[in-house]
C-alpha cells in the first residue's frame, strides 16, 4: 500500500475508534482501509461472505466532513458487507463517492433528501430479492428511500426517477 493510504488509513483508523462502543469490528476496519486507498481493489464474487458492518457506522463515514478529508477520491466502498438496519441518509450530506458492492441490507436505505456531490453506486441485494445491475447516480438531491419491503423501490432525482425492481426470488 503507497504511503499516503497508509497515512489516511491509519487516521479514519484514529478517528473511527473514540466514536464506537465497541471499536471497529474487522470488517469495519476493511471499509476503512478499502477507502482510504488509491488502489483498486478486487471486487468480490457473488457467493463472498458478507460480514455485518453497522450501518451508524457507514452513516458517519458517509457524513463526517473531517472523516471526509482522510477517505481516497474513489469515494467510500463497501463491499460484500451485510447492513443490519436502517442506513438512515434522510437529509444528510454525503460527501464522497458512496459505493455499496454487493452489499445484503436487512431494512431500508433512506436517501430522501440526501445530497451529495459525488457519483453513488448502489448494487444491493435484500434477503429474498437481488438487484443485479449497477446504478449510477451523478444526483445532487434524492427524494425517496429504499426499502426491502417494496416490491419496487424508486429514487427520484428532481426531473428524472431511478428506479430499482428487485428479481423475483
Amino acid at each position: 500500500m503507497p504511503l499516503p493510504d497508509q497515512i489516511r488509513e491509519e487516521k479514519l483508523i484514529g478517528l473511527a475508534k473514540p466514536c464506537f462502543d465497541p471499536p471497529p469490528t474487522g470488517a469495519e476496519e476493511k471499509v476503512l482501509r478499502d477507502s482510504a486507498s488509491s488502489l483498486d481493489q478486487d471486487l468480490p464474487e457473488a457467493d463472498a461472505p458478507r460480514p455485518p458492518i453497522r450501518p451508524e457506522f457507514v452513516r458517519w463515514l458517509a457524513t463526517d466532513s473531517e472523516v471526509a478529508t482522510y477517505i481516497d477520491p474513489k469515494g467510500l466502498r463497501v463491499y460484500a458487507a451485510t447492513i443490519p438496519g436502517k442506513l438512515d441518509l434522510r437529509e444528510c450530506h454525503v460527501n464522497p463517492a458512496l459505493t455499496l458492492f454487493r452489499c445484503d441490507f436487512q431494512s431500508e436505505i433512506n436517501l430522501e433528501f440526501a445530497e451529495t456531490e459525488a457519483s453513488t453506486s448502489l448494487i444491493l441485494r435484500w434477503p429474498g430479492a437481488f438487484v443485479p445491475s449497477l446504478l449510477l447516480f451523478a444526483a445532487r438531491s434524492f427524494s425517496s428511500a429504499l426499502s426491502p419491503r417494496e416490491r419496487f423501490c424508486c429514487l427520484a432525482h428532481r426531473s428524472r426517477a431511478f428506479c430499482i425492481a428487485p428479481a423475483r426470488s
